[in-house]
């Protein structure tokens, strides 16, 4: 079974070297890389596709494609579009994958044909590092929140009758959560390979950050349910108890870091406390050392004067005794 691994870059040229180097080194045996350039602004993208472009030029497996600025969804749908292969992966510039996934995926989707997507583990690097695990798939639970990263493996005849990524609605992110609801709503299996199969960039000031900012989120939020209605519908008592258990979770979570909160300030004030008698003992050892230093200093200005005093009258009566 051909595989198409889709690279999606919009300004990140410094990236895309490293996320296509790692498509190339994947074991599956049938396999191509489309890359898609979303319309770059920034000089040192546009020249890194070009000089990308001319490297690979001779290797069959890579192609280049070039179009407006769009945004992800609609240079997802153009390289899976243009992709010859049954499967697909789906790869941000700024994202690398692990040799093994692709092979690991279309084995399994080679196997069973009820399943429509494979995804796995990812390991965070960048700006904050550790594994992120997910989850095995649960539709209520998807429902409120994604649990199924972008860079997954899908089978091309999913994405036609999804429909394709949405390029208006959610041209601001949460494009990938849409998509897996579409899925699930065509009934379709996810399978979840419980091992780190790419390898995830965190950045500041990325496209996932902005999509979380509180009036965003909700505004995708309110346009996936719209979009999604029936599904929501269905699942409507199952999510209100989900909804109501969650936010005990966070009661709980949070009474716990008030605890936990309470329980530091008291031993920082005991803490403070104690540094501070330590510190009025040694203040008053110090005050004590003056007093001392003091005294010692006195001690030392009158035998100088004892000294002098002793020595003019050793020197008087010197001259005395040699006057004639």
């Amino acid at each position: 079974m051909k595989a198409s691994i889709v690279i999606t870059c919009y300004n990140l040229g410094a990236y895309l070297g490293e996320s296509l180097a790692s498509a190339l080194q994947s074991t599956h045996p049938d396999f191509e890389v489309m890359v898609v350039d979303d319309g770059s602004t920034e000089q040192r993208t546009r020249e890194e596709v070009s000089r990308l472009e001319q490297r690979y030029a001779g290797d069959p497996r890579v192609r280049f494609v070039r179009q407006p600025n769009k945004g992800v969804s609609a240079a997802r749908n153009t390289g899976i579009e243009q992709a010859t292969g049954e499967c697909i992966l789906s790869l941000d510039a700024d994202n690398k994958i692990r040799p093994h996934y692709l092979a690991r995926a279309v084995q399994i989707l080679s196997e069973q044909a009820s399943v429509g997507v494979v995804y796995g583990w990812a390991e965070r690097f960048g700006a904050r590092g550790g594994i992120w695990e997910f989850p095995p798939l649960d539709p209520h639970k998807m429902l409120l929140e994604n649990g199924v990263e972008a860079c997954s493996v899908f089978r091309k005849q999913v994405w036609r009758e999804v429909g394709g990524y949405d390029e208006e609605r959610f041209r601001q992110g949460y494009e990938d959560w849409d998509f897996w609801l579409g899925v699930i709503e065509k009934g379709w299996q996810f399978v979840l390979i419980p091992e780190v199969l790419f390898d995830y960039r965190v950045r500041p000031h990325s496209m996932v950050s902005a999509c979380n900012e509180p009036d965003v989120r909700q505004k995708l939020v309110n346009q996936l349910i719209e979009k999604h209605k029936p599904l929501y519908a269905a699942c409507w008592p199952e999510l209100l108890i989900s909804r109501e258990l969650t936010m005990l979770e966070y009661e709980r979570l949070v009474a716990g870091y008030h605890q936990r909160y309470v329980e530091a300030l008291a031993e920082f004030q005991h803490f403070a406390q104690d540094w501070n008698t330590r510190c009025q003992l040694l203040e008053s050892e110090v005050q004590q050392h003056r007093s001392e230093l003091q005294s010692l200093r006195h001690l030392v200005a009158l035998q100088r004067y004892f000294a002098r005093s002793a020595l003019g009258r050793l020197l008087a009566r010197g001259a005395r005794r040699s006057a004639p």
